[in-house]
Order: C-alpha cells, then structure tokens, then sequence
C-alpha cells in the first residue's frame, strides 16, 4: 500500500521535492490527481484523470509511482505515451529528478519501438565490400556507420541529421530479419540491451505503439507471465490518453497493395538471368531443388498478373473517389474485387509452399544464415499480404471490420491500398489489456465532452468493464477568463455556401493576424483549405513582413514550428496534427484562428461505417460520435494557446455554427471559461485588438 499521506506530503513547499524547485507553489489540482493515482493504486482499480493544462501532471502520476515501486521493488509499471517529447521529458528530467530527491534506488528505462534502433548487422551487409561508401563524407550511410561506433544507445533521435527514410529502414532494427542468439553483434545489439534494461527497471517508459505492440504479442501467445517485448505488469499508466483509441486501431489495421507486394517480390529475386539481385539468388548456389527456384519465377509471373487484376477491380469499384468504404452487404458491386483477391491469396499460397521448400533445400545453412533470415522475413511480409486478401474475400461475414479502398502515390506509383480496420477497438482492450491488469489509469487534458467521460469510455471499452472506475475533472489553475478571449463573429458567411466563406476567411484571417503582428496560428480542418489560404495570403503578409509557414502532407512538422518560434513575426497554417501535441509558450503565439468546427470528414470509410452500426441499433450517430469527437478536438485545438501560466491570447472561432446551430452550446461548454466576444464580423478584429493590447 502506498502511504497517500506521504505522497502528498512531497508536494508540501518544504519537501525535498519542492526544495529543489525554484519558486515552487503548491498546486491543489495536483495533489488532487496524485490522490486519486494513489487510491486506484492502492484498490487496484482503474482511473480516468482529466487534468488541464498547468496541473503538472507527470509529477501527479509519477510520485505515487516511484513511491509504489519501493514498496515492490520486483514488480514493474509502464508509463505510455503518444509522443516523443513527452517520452524524452519523463525519461531525462521528471524521472530522473524524482528519483533523485524521493527514492536514489529506484530504476527506470526507455524502450522505444524497434524501428527507432540501429540493428549493427544490417549495417555491417549494407556496407559490406563498399569502403567508399563508409568514406564519403556527404554519404548517409557513411554518416550512420561512423555513428555507429560511438553511440551508446543506438536509437535514431540521437543522429544531429535525420537519415532519409528509405535508408534508415535499409539499416534499423527489423523482426523480420533479426538472427536473435544466432547475430554475430548480439552482445552489442541495442534493441536486446534496451529491452535487458527494460527487464531489470521497476520504472518503464515506452510510446504507445510499443505498448500495443507487446499487448499483442502476449495476446496472440496467450501467455502473460512472460515477456514479449515488455516483461510482465499489472500497472499500466497512459498518459495522453486521447490518443490510445487512434494508436490502437492504428496498430490493429492491416492493409495491402500492388505495389507493396511487388517491392517484397523484387527483394527476393529482381532483374534478368545475367543480373540478377535479391536473396534467392545468393541462395540458388547453395541449392538442391533448382526447380523450386524456376517454380517461384512462374509463380511470380502469375501473381503479377493477378494483382493487376486486384488493381483494376479496385479502381472500378473506387470510381473517382480518393477513400471507398466497402459495406458488409454490398454484395454484387464487390464481387470482382473479391475473385480477384481470392485469385492472389492462392497464388500466396503457392509461393509460401515454393519459397519453403528452397529454405529446406539450401545446404550450408550456417554460412547462409543472413540471407536464410532475410528469406524467412518477406515470407512473413507476404503471409501478410496473403492474409489481407483472404480476409477481403469475406467482407460479408466480418462486420467487425472496417473494409475499403485508397487511392494514393505509393513510391512514386498511383495505386489503390486496400485496408481493413477493427469497426471498435473497444473489444480488444477488454480481452487484452484490461484483463490482465490491475491498476490502468489513463490521463490527458482532453478526455471528457461537456464534463463527462462517457464518449471516452464507450470508444475504448471501458464503459462495460464490470468495475467502477474512478473519475476526475481537475480544471486548469490558468486565469482563462481574464487571459483568454474567445471570439466568434455572429453574422459571418456560413460554412455551406463555399464561396462567400472563404472570401470572408481571406480578409477576416488578414486582419486578425495583421493586427497582432503575426504570433498566430491558423487551423484549418483540410489540406485544401490550407493550400488556398496560404496561396491568397502568402504574398500580402510576406510585404507586411510576417512570415507565412504552411503545413503540406509530408511536411515537418518540428522544423515548422522551430521557424513558426524563433523566426520572428509568422503565421502558420495547419491541420490535424497542429491540433493537439503542441507547445509554443511565450510570445511567440498570441492568437489561434480556428477556420472550420473540427468534425470528422463524413466520408471516411472508419466514420461511414459507425454511422451506420449505430443508426442499425436505433442510437444517434451525431450525438454519439460526431459531436463529442468535434468537442474534443475543439478543446485540443483551443488549449494550444495557454501552454504557462503568464500566457495570453485570443482564440477565434470563424464558423458561427457554433452560434447558429443547437450543438454549439456542447462545443462551448467543452471550453474553459473565458472572455468572450459573439458580435459582427464587421467589429471583430476591433475586438481582438482592444483584448490583446488590454493584456500586454
């Protein structure tokens, strides 16, 4: 049992804890949450805490924590989280403090998922009788293999230069092609020393992904006891938790492509009889069923041949449309593209028998021992495939799955992916989490809609567990009402008739960033928007000397916003994941313009298909999923104003749907309480203007 008392106790201003800190204050909001991490600790329960921004919420979870793992100093707690600065910030400072000034003999370890390491031996083939690679100085490999010598933990953020993607994947740690106990790096392997740690620390922190990882690995062994990735835990804590359900169906997705099966084709054997590459030509000398070797060639052809025919059934069934949901009972339409995935996964079929009988034929395994491995790797790669296809020649009976097409330029080529999705994530959280833990408790500032956690709940399962779970809205200690003003103009043009809307954003985004000399950012629910407010405004603020930076598929989003801090007066445009995530305290953001009410794109396959399960079950699909998952992102979107207590600003919200419309009141109430000015469009910017002038 933890000592509550104690725990709070570290948080009294003449604690060594708060000794440490320079003009420490107490704040009753974190000790509320540290209460309550405590109690769910003690009662092995679960414990939904939303805690605003200025909480201080790692040191809320993380006394009780290191607190607990005094009194089990054998057990483990993970600590899980969406993103890699807050990883970094557990794992180099919180932690690290804590364990300094309330427990020195407390353990802890980072594990990140494999792909974040360099695997040695991987290097060592991609470099193998190539010296000038090494030596040339602007080479990316000669970077890594110089690094290579002098890191100690081998993961990719500590390179000063990130690698390009398709070389990092080239040389990082990969399942598929590990050789385990058998490498000849194994002592030095990073990934193997980082999960070693990981075993022996009371303390791990790991991304979510990592986490669903091993949660999945155990699931599919059945086999808790033991470890996968993790070892075994009973105490699991999720810090932003907003972002479990994404991660989770992210994980839990499969897809399959053309193109994609045809790379893995191209690494096994690729080009003519004189220059041939790939692994099965380094296995063929080594060989006693040559004809095995003629069979995958054949096979090859055929699969080619029929995954031009997915190809064409799939752009039929696609149309003109960029995303295609797939529905159970679509029946005839769906046909040929599930004769033509039959088709496939049987030739799959065949080449996973073909590619198996040259694996027992090689002779000399131990010197064939990497490309055995590599071998065995994009087998499983395409036993993958295989298992997409099959599953898309039974739509009808999965309706648990989510079933559709994309179209999208994958390495440089138009293709259609086909995807499938879990329709809820919420039925394998129970079986394979929350079974077989003791304590979960899931923290974020965005967890509740309209003061409840009930939409949360129901997405990831939680509200049919069979226990009570405790629950905590602890609000922000910020002064939003007189820091924060949220604008809305009452009489702009509406969202449905595009062309007057837009030109009202133009002149309306103009003004309002002019007259707080840039420090804004604008978020907008589209690329497409994005594109069109950057094109008409670009030039006009570049001549006023603001800076426009523009967020595009694939941009950066770290080098956005250290130009977005440090390059003076800017504006940037941006979607999704500017929404949440990010943190631009000080002077450097002064204003967020919020263009659109962020509801989900009603034509996206995930979104179609819930519609329809709950408007089958007789429930309301707006009120149960499309405007909690508005409010919610509102919310996240509106808290990236106020990141420390002497921020100030202005939150614009230019859709006054959220006046006009009978909802609006729900997206309102999701926000903190603050100043607010609901008139003319015509009188708005004099309204920001007099507010932010007012704070400065």
């Amino acid at each position: 049992m933890i000592d509550i008392d104690a725990c709070l106790a570290l948080l009294e201003p003449d604690s060594p804890v708060s000794r440490a800190i320079p003009a420490y204050e107490v704040r009753n909001g974190q000790r509320e949450m540290t209460s309550a991490v405590a109690q769910a600790m003690n009662s092995c329960r679960f414990a939904l805490i939303e805690a605003g921004t200025g909480i201080g919420k790692s040191f809320a979870y993380l006394i009780p924590v290191i607190l607990w793992a005094r009194e089990h100093p054998d057990a483990h707690v993970v600590i899980s989280t969406a993103t890699i600065n807050l990883q970094d910030q557990l794992y180099t400072k919180d932690i690290p403090f804590l364990i300094e000034h309330v427990d020195p003999f407390a353990s802890c370890a980072l594990l990140m998922g494999r792909n974040n390491y360099l695997c040695l031996n991987r290097l060592a083939e991609e470099t193998a009788g190539n010296p000038l690679l090494i030596e040339e100085e602007s080479s990316e490999i000669g970077r890594i293999h110089r690094w290579a010598k002098i890191t100690r933990t081998g993961m990719r953020t500590e390179l000063a230069e990130n690698p390009s993607a398709g070389v990092w994947a080239s040389v990082c740690s990969d399942a598929d092609f590990c050789l385990g106990q058998k490498c000849f790096f194994r002592r030095e392997c990073f990934i193997m020393n980082a999960r070693r740690k990981a075993q022996e620390s009371q303390i791990i922190v790991v991304n979510h992904h990592v986490l669903f990882s091993d949660i999945a690995g155990k699931y599919e062994a059945d086999s808790y006891d033991e470890a996968a990735i993790l070892p075994p835990f009973t105490m699991l804590i999720c810090d932003e938790a907003h972002k479990l359900e994404a991660a989770a169906l992210s994980y839990f997705s499969n897809q399959t492509s053309r193109s994609g099966i045809l790379r893995t084709l191209g690494a096994l054997s690729s080009g003519g009889r004189r220059r041939e590459q790939g692994i099965l030509p380094v296995l063929r000398p080594h060989s006693s069923d040559p004809a095995a070797f003629d069979g995958f060639s054949a096979l090859s052809k055929k699969l080619a041949q029929a995954l031009q025919g997915v190809e064409d059934a799939a752009s039929l069934l696609a149309g003109s449309q960029r995303t295609l949901w797939i529905p159970w009972d679509l029946g005839a339409p769906s046909a040929g593209l599930t004769d033509a995935c039959k088709e496939a996964a049987e030739i799959l079929d065949a080449m996973d028998r073909c590619l198996r009988r040259i694996w027992e034929s090689v002779e000399e395994q131990d010197a064939m021992r990497y490309p055995l491995k590599l071998l065995s790797g994009y087998m499983r790669k395409l036993s993958g495939h295989r298992a997409v296809c099959m599953e898309f020649q039974r739509i009808s009976q999965r309706t648990d799955q989510v079933f559709s097409l994309e179209r999208r330029q994958v390495h440089r080529e138009d293709g259609v992916i086909l995807h499938m999705t879990p329709l809820s994530i919420a039925p394998t959280m129970q079986d394979a989490l929350y079974a077989h833990v003791d304590t979960f408790v899931a923290t974020s500032a965005t967890l509740t809609v309209g003061g409840a956690f009930s939409y949360w709940k129901r997405q990831l399962g939680l509200d049919s567990i069979g226990t009570e779970v405790i629950e905590r809205l602890i609000p922000s200690p910020f002064d939003f009402k007189r820091q924060v003003m949220v604008a809305v103009p009452s009489d702009a043009p509406g969202v449905e008739n595009p062309g007057p809307y837009t030109a009202y954003l133009k002149e309306a985004v103009f003004d309002l960033v002019s007259l707080v000399e840039g420090r804004t950012l604008v978020l907008c629910t589209s690329f497409q928007m994005i594109r069109e407010l950057y094109e008409m405004l670009s030039g006009p603020f570049e001549r006023i000397g603001i800076k426009t930076l523009v967020q595009l598929p694939g941009s950066d989003r770290g080098r956005l916003l250290r130009e977005f801090k440090q390059n003076g007066p800017s504006v940037l445009f941006a979607a999704e994941s500017f929404w949440e995530g990010v943190d631009i305290p000080g002077d450097a953001l002064s204003q967020i313009i919020i263009t659109r009410l962020p509801f989900q794109v009603p034509t996206e396959p995930l979104v179609l298909a819930r519609k329809r399960k709950i408007q089958e079950e007789g429930g309301n699909h707006f009120l149960q999923l499309a405007l909690p998952y508005a409010a919610m992102r509102l919310k996240q979107g509106f808290g990236r104003l106020m990141r420390r207590e002497q921020d100030f600003g202005v939150v614009c919200i230019l859709d006054n749907r959220i006046l006009t419309k009978h909802y609006g009141k729900v997206l309102l109430r999701s926000l903190p309480e603050t100043h607010t000015y609901t008139g003319s469009a015509q009188h708005l910017a004099e309204a920001v203007e007099r507010f932010v002038y007012a704070q400065r």
